[in-house]
């Protein structure tokens, strides 16, 4: 599937591995507040469902090698001259399929490149208006999904393990339904797993996942984290920028509905974060309000980071406050949503208010 749906990934790998441009680039940084966004007024949280700086600099290493890997100038670029000339600033947005996609648009802008983005982030990105051919075929590709793997089989590979291929000969990675039964797949290579306990959730010797009412809640978000990890990032991105990534979908549902307190609902939920994962998922279908909290942004984002593999992902709360945790930093989504400078709260570093407490490992 991404051999097809990420047209750049290949161009990508090749600035990231052969050009000098991210050598700087830590993977896990706190940032600093930025003068240059209050300089110039740019709210980075305004424009983070149309540019990634990683992205913008691999897609355009001519540009990235006049300004160097500076998120500030970088975006200084897009927003001034980037969007007027229709360049692309992320994956999940492409101006140019975006009109050709929507004529009516192209009918009321023309060539106003800058009109197509401000569309996107004021209704089309609300409204779940695809914005790319990538995002719209790797959409298409997990609603696809199920069906490709009840059409599949189990079997054994030249090493002596099982795995399962889907109908159409990929090979499943992660937590997979297979008619009435959970299965788990190696989420780096596909081998199934058996008799053993991951993420939680117990296998039997057959592989089947034992049905308990936490394994029924929380397997469906797991199998939906994998899902969006693998429509929102690409195998070049900075863990920098998945992460990033994975908090720009979480934070978008808009709030309509507090469900709290956390303390309330861990008496009565078998699998907390699934419970809040559920609020903007309502993968159960029981949810008549979906709405969006710190609790429920950073379940969600926790089951997507969780599937990228990049290490130890842990739900915290203090019974009213939620927050993520992963390998060690901390990341606040009600901050990411709430504050203009969106990189200032990226990442924050251990302290009092920040620490493990009440932590469920995803």
């Amino acid at each position: 599937m991404k051999g097809i749906l990420r047209s750049v990934s290949r161009l990508m790998a090749v600035v990231i591995t052969a050009g000098t441009v991210f050598n700087a680039v830590p993977e896990l940084q706190v940032h600093a507040e930025s003068k240059m966004m209050k300089q110039y007024g740019y709210d980075y949280a305004q424009y983070m469902d149309v540019f990634d700086p990683d992205y913008y600099a691999a897609l355009y290493p001519d540009l990235a090698q006049i300004i160097g890997y500076d998120e500030d100038k970088l975006l200084e670029h897009f927003v001034l001259i980037g969007m007027k000339e229709g360049r692309r600033g992320c994956l999940e947005f492409d101006p140019v399929w975006y009109s050709n996609a929507y004529p009516y648009l192209k009918n009321m802008y023309g060539n106003d490149w800058t009109s197509y983005y401000m569309d996107f982030i004021t209704s089309g990105a609300r409204a779940e208006r695809d914005g790319s051919y990538e995002y719209r075929m790797a959409r298409l590709e997990a609603e696809a999904e199920p069906a490709k793997i009840n059409a599949g089989h189990f079997m054994n590979g030249e090493d002596g393990l099982v795995y399962f291929y889907r109908s159409d000969g990929v090979t499943a990675k992660g937590w997979i339904r297979y008619g009435n039964d959970y299965y788990y797949l190696d989420r780096i290579t596909g081998v199934l797993h058996f008799n053993e306990t991951v993420n939680g959730v117990q296998l039997g010797e057959d592989g089947k996942a034992v049905l308990t009412q936490y394994a029924l809640e929380k397997i469906p978000c797991m199998i939906k984290g994998r899902q969006i990890a693998e429509i929102i990032t690409e195998p070049a991105d900075t863990v920098n920028t998945k992460i990033r990534r994975a908090m720009a979908y979480s934070t978008h549902s808009q709030y309509i509905m507090k469900d709290a307190y956390i303390g309330t609902h861990r008496k009565v939920s078998a699998c907390v974060p699934a419970h809040y994962a559920n609020n903007i998922w309502n993968l159960d279908g029981t949810e008549t309000v979906i709405g969006g909290e710190c609790y429920a942004w950073s379940s969600v984002c926790a089951f997507i980071v969780n599937e990228m593999c990049l290490g130890d992902v842990y739900l915290e709360d203090d019974t009213k406050h939620g927050w993520l945790e992963v390998n060690g930093l901390f990341y606040d989504l009600s901050l990411t949503r709430a504050n203009t400078d969106y990189k200032s709260y990226f990442a924050i570093k251990r302290n009092r208010q920040y620490r493990r407490v009440n932590a469920e490992k995803i």
